[in-house]
């Protein structure tokens, strides 16, 4: 295997003609949760001990609102509940999570929260239900010094809240208020629950009264050495390159080409795309809305004032997802943002190509189904019924995908000879006649890294790639790169 080692300097990046197409970094978990975060330890302890995943674009979400399908499967995670077969009463439950609401269920988790047939799985958790379910799941009880005018002990939560307190778990949101009905971040939740793992005492909540102040610096806060930003590239769209330069958004969005690099915008850049004059992109700094701005850096401009979760730019228009869950939708504007479109609802992730819209549609009966349609709204089709996928990429003949199972399969495009092609990878990516895949484990020191391995695309004669532990991947101008761990060397590796 051919080998060569490559030191990055600024001089290498700015003239060698740059097209990645994807990077992942063990080490830096979640690309959306900075080095200075106010609850980067927290998050990263629970990621640690398997409680939390990020989505499946690699980010945390840190500032999204907890929802009741989330906090039963994370303290499911560190209790590991037994349902013993029976089974619960909701009719509103995906089935792929049955057995672990049956579990927390039959448990008593959700007693004081939930009543009736109806679960709500992304209803959003209050600070005063998430009393509730900790107390319950970790048998919190007491009564604290602290007395919040907002629980008084009338409300049905106040021994929750009093557990928590007199455990030292909270500290309330002032001195005198708990913010009962106030919603709960991923973030937040995270620092609840370490405490309660670990037992930490908190000096206040002041990380969580002023977190909104401190997420936008978090943003900032990060090197311009282009080594360490490096590091941080996710799959997902942080980068993205067209004809003539490459594009980096993660800490602020810049443009590289061969003669230049222009900052285009100090705000963090996710799922962006480019046409011949604007740059498009999802503004993280600014609650995931929608930005263009010209390639010289001028007209800077926000076109979408909704949250969005996914971004393609085609013909002259701009598709995204709005909202989240069984509420998302696939929305098409014109490249201002106007002329709005609801091209189809209740979708869960989709893939634009060639004047087609692949995406992933819930039914009414909870299952998924894999559709088509053009991007005028118009000959949609179910491809394949009955199967979840994310991470969707794509060759001449065939769709490739994960499914909630974490395998790897692929489909023709018209949704025939479904095939499972690899199993449970970290990571993958289509390149030339290839599967490059990586697989995660941990070292003596617990960190997480991953061999990187290439099979055909039947998934048939795999071949390591790597002789050592690597930490981070890139394509570049149709070469592959690897970095070690405690190294700023980039290793290109041939495909054999």
């Amino acid at each position: 295997m051919k080998k060569q080692i490559l030191k990055l300097f600024t001089s290498v990046l700015l003239i060698v003609n740059l097209f990645p197409v994807v990077n992942v970094n063990a080490e830096n978990k979640f690309p959306d949760v900075g080095e200075n975060h106010w609850a980067k330890k927290e998050i990263e302890f629970l990621a640690d001990k398997g409680i939390i995943n990020g989505y499946a674009n690699g980010l945390f979400g840190p500032d999204d609102n907890l929802t009741r399908i989330q906090i039963a499967l994370m303290i499911n995670r560190d209790k590991n509940y037994d349902s013993n077969g029976e089974t619960h009463s909701y009719n509103d439950v995906p089935l792929e999570h049955k057995n672990v609401i049956s579990a927390v269920t039959k448990h008593g988790l959700f007693d004081d929260v939930v009543k009736g047939n109806t679960f709500d799985p992304y209803k959003k958790v209050t600070r005063a239900e998430m009393a509730s379910i900790l107390s319950v799941a970790y048998q919190l009880e007491g009564n604290s010094e602290f007395d919040f005018q907002d629980v008084p002990s009338t409300h049905w939560a106040y021994d929750y809240v009093q557990g928590l307190a007199a455990n030292k778990i909270t500290t309330g949101v002032t001195d005198t208020t708990f913010n009962p009905d106030g919603l709960v971040t991923r973030a937040q939740f995270s620092v609840f629950m370490t405490r309660i793992l670990t037992m930490e005492t908190p000096e206040l909540e002041d990380e969580i009264r002023e977190e909104n102040e401190e997420s936008n610096e978090d943003t900032q806060d990060i090197s311009t050495d282009h080594t360490h930003k490096w590091s941080n590239f996710w799959m997902g769209g942080f980068v993205f390159s067209d004809n003539d330069s490459f594009y980096e958004g993660y800490g602020g969005l810049t443009l590289y080409n061969e003669d230049e690099s222009v900052n285009l915008t100090k705000d963090t850049a996710y799922w962006i795309n480019a046409d011949d004059e604007y740059v498009y992109f999802i503004n993280m700094t600014d609650n995931y809305t929608g930005y263009k701005v010209k390639k010289d850096g001028s007209g800077l401009k926000k076109i979408i004032d909704e949250s969005m979760y996914e971004l393609y730019v085609q013909d002259e228009s701009i598709f995204y997802i709005s909202d989240v869950y069984d509420t998302a939708k696939i929305i098409k504007t014109d490249l201002e943002g106007n002329k709005k479109e609801i091209i189809v609802e209740s979708v869960h992730s989709f893939y634009v190509e060639n004047n087609t819209i692949y995406f992933i549609k819930k039914h009414n009966d909870n299952s998924f189904g894999i559709y088509s349609i053009d991007t005028d709204g118009n000959d949609q089709k179910l491809l394949r019924d009955n199967i979840f996928a994310t991470g969707v990429l794509s060759d001449e003949d065939y769709l490739y995908f994960q499914s909630d199972d974490e395998h790897i399969y692929r489909i023709k495009r018209d949704g025939s000879d479904l095939q499972k092609i690899l199993d449970k990878p970290a990571h993958y990516f289509l390149f030339e006649d290839k599967i490059i895949f990586l697989e995660y484990f941990k070292n003596n020191n617990s960190q997480e890294i991953f061999n990187i391995y290439s099979s055909d695309k039947n998934g048939k004669d795999k071949t390591k790639l790597t002789t050592e532990p690597i930490n981070s991947v890139y394509i570049i101008n149709g070469l592959l790169f690897v970095g070690k761990p405690e190294s700023n060397n980039l290793e290109i590796i041939s495909i054999p």
